[in-house]
């Protein structure tokens, strides 16, 4: 895909301001697919906001592991301007994708080392020493 100069000088109001919008999408390629039409417009909406309101970005919700990557060029080339292609993925892809590896929640290996009669080792800092941090990112 050509790099194309982006040149926001040129935009109109409207344009300008759908760049700051992020809209839900099905990450399926068929309208019958979506299960949630309440929420998500069907493809042909899609493409005619992305064109005539120069979206930001798709958050892509269900679908397959191996369809991302078709959805994800068919929407790029719907879109006047390079989108912000998101997903709600925390537990990994599989989470929202089938196919695809899901972790364990953030929780579970707090929750693990709670469970064990014998308290987990504390973080290791880069230099070697044990020390709790008093906030993410700061160590005593």
């Amino acid at each position: 895909m050509p790099q194309i100069p982006i040149d926001p000088s040129c935009w109109s109001l409207r344009e300008l301001i759908g760049q700051m919008l992020i809209v839900r999408a099905c990450g399926h390629l068929f309208d019958h697919q979506i299960r949630y039409p309440a929420w998500e417009a069907p493809n042909a909406k899609l493409q005619d906001w992305l064109q005539r309101l120069n979206l930001g970005g798709i958050i892509l919700l269900g679908g397959s592991a191996c369809e991302l990557a078709t959805r994800t060029q068919q929407l790029q080339t719907w879109a006047p301007t390079p989108l912000l292609i998101a997903a709600d993925i925390e537990e990994g892809v599989g989470q929202r994708f089938s196919g695809a590896t899901w972790f364990p929640p953030p929780l579970a290996p707090g929750s693990h080392c709670r469970s064990r009669s014998r308290p987990c080792l504390p973080l290791q800092h880069p230099n070697g020493s044990h020390h709790r941090p008093r906030s993410p990112g700061h160590w005593h």
